[in-house]
């Protein structure tokens, strides 16, 4: 008969695994957080994406029009090969 894991310990598993965090020092670092800690910190971690998207896209606004091929107020759609694909 399997014992059911209570579920803070089931929420820390399935939070590390979304993150990708399956070393024993991380594992070990999310289970002293409370639950509620560890599904902000995934969310953080979603809205670092997208700020790093916003990030590039700037740097690839400013690259152009100093280069003079972009006029100011149009915008530019970046490639979507960016944070994910570069990691």
């Amino acid at each position: 008969m399997d014992m059911k894991m209570p579920k803070n310990r089931r929420a820390v598993k399935d939070v590390c695994h979304r993150l990708g965090s399956s070393g024993a020092e991380k594992m070990s670092a999310a289970q002293n957080l409370p639950r509620v800690k560890l599904f902000k910190r995934e969310l953080d971690s979603r809205r670092h994406y997208g700020h790093e998207n916003a990030q590039k896209q700037a740097n690839c606004e400013r690259c152009l029009s100093g280069i003079g091929q972009l006029k100011r107020g149009e915008e530019v759609g970046c490639p979507k090969s960016s944070t994910r694909e570069a990691i």
